[in-house]
């Protein structure tokens, strides 16, 4: 093959999401990032959450959905079929927590053995020393330990049915973690602390840092809570609380700077990154952040590409396109293979309207992605990538869908 000709090659398979982008459409490759809701099964009542906080009362998941769960063989299938089809990251989180599926480490031992990436979000409540050490033999890639908190009594505060005693436990094996990677030579796990701020914890942004700092953990990041009107809103901050909040940012931005150069000179081995601060920053910063409108300026400035680059199944087999979009499911695990939603007609119609209409059409309602959109990483990446095309390349790639489109269509 000429060299021109092996350099166009390798641009169209190195975009691939872009192709579909440009079609409208169709996708020619799996999902970058899936998302696999093991089970809503849950042991914590977290004071934020949207399905268990003791604020929601009568508005919390009703109990047939609690106990959901999705079984072995079918994750398996989902697994199979989005690798086929070029996915290789996957997270398994849940409804509820991950660590009360019946086989997550089998789960978590086939993922890894198939070849994925692997993401585990979990409250790490039931992750003992012994659970810890296989992930870190089986070189599972990152855990995201949804914390919340910087010291017990804010755990406390934040958990309405655990004690302070489960945050030390969380603490010491956080710790055993890094000195066990620091023993075997590995370097996996990541650990990152995930921290939803509200009303009840928005004083401790700079110990959090200071926590994933002494626990050797690799990063922390914060987001902003979702809250549910008339229930969980109650736990939104005041204005006198956002401004204190903004004067905690810009604390640690300094803390930030001046505990990386501090390892840097001593030669310390770990550093935090501190994920998505940015955002976390303009979130809080937000004209209507008191309302917990959070995203409306940034979300209808540009396009919603979510239904190329994200798949979400959920603990009851219905696969939602985005973050947001539990109540508009494009199929079910239980009735179709994965690969044949992914190429379906409601989600293409989710990519056709993500990219053609506006947020604020009616067919978005029920997304209330104007409120917080959490796949806007993915969709400022592509745009950016879409923009920074020549007009040339442009052509290229959808020379390539159109391609790809009428090879489809004989295979069928």
């Amino acid at each position: 093959m000429p060299e021109r000709l092996k350099k166009i090659s390798e641009f169209i398979k190195s975009n691939l999401d872009l192709v579909g982008v440009l079609d409208g459409k169709e996708a020619f490759k799996g999902p970058e990032m899936l998302h696999i809701d093991l089970t809503n099964r849950c042991n914590n009542q977290c004071l934020a959450c949207w399905c268990r906080s003791p604020l929601l009362k009568d508005k919390c998941m009703p109990p047939e959905e609690q106990v959901k769960t999705l079984p072995y063989e079918i994750i398996k299938g989902i697994l199979d079929d989005a690798y086929s089809m070029g996915t290789r990251q996957v997270k398994f989180v849940g409804g509820g927590e991950p660590f009360m599926h019946p086989e997550v480490m089998k789960l978590v031992e086939y993922a890894v053995k198939k070849g994925y990436s692997i993401d585990i979000n979990t409250n790490f409540t039931l992750v003992n020393e012994e659970a810890a050490k296989k992930f870190v033999d089986l070189g599972v890639d990152l855990m995201t330990v949804s914390l919340w908190a910087a010291t017990p009594k804010t755990y406390v505060a934040t958990h309405a049915n655990q004690t302070g005693k489960t945050f030390q436990n969380i603490e010491k094996v956080l710790n055993f973690i890094t000195r066990y990677k620091k023993e075997t030579g590995k370097t996996k796990p990541a650990i990152k602390l995930y921290n939803v701020i509200f009303n009840k914890n928005y004083k401790e942004i700079n110990r959090m840092i200071d926590f994933a700092f002494s626990t050797g953990s690799e990063a922390v990041q914060f987001t902003v809570m979702d809250p549910k009107e008339g229930s969980t809103d109650s736990l939104l901050l005041n204005n006198k609380e956002q401004d204190f909040l903004i004067k905690e940012i810009e604390k640690a931005k300094k803390r930030i700077n001046f505990l990386s150069q501090t390892i840097s000179k001593k030669g310390y081995e770990n550093q935090v990154f501190v994920s998505s601060f940015q955002e976390f920053e303009r979130r809080v910063k937000s004209e209507k952040a008191g309302s917990g409108m959070y995203d409306e300026k940034v979300t209808c400035s540009i396009p919603c590409s979510a239904g190329w680059m994200f798949s979400r199944i959920m603990a009851d087999g219905n696969v939602v396109p985005c973050l947001k979009g539990p109540l508009k499911p494009v199929g079910n695990v239980y009735k179709k293979r994965f690969r044949q939603i992914w190429e379906g007609k409601k989600q293409k119609e989710f990519r056709y309207n993500g990219t053609h209409l506006s947020r604020t059409n009616p067919y978005f309602a029920q997304l209330n992605c104007l409120k917080t959109c959490d796949n806007l990483w993915q969709n400022e990446s592509i745009y950016i990538r879409l923009t920074s095309l020549s007009k040339s390349q442009r052509r290229i790639l959808k020379g390539a869908g159109f391609m790809l489109k009428i090879k489809k269509a004989f295979k069928n």
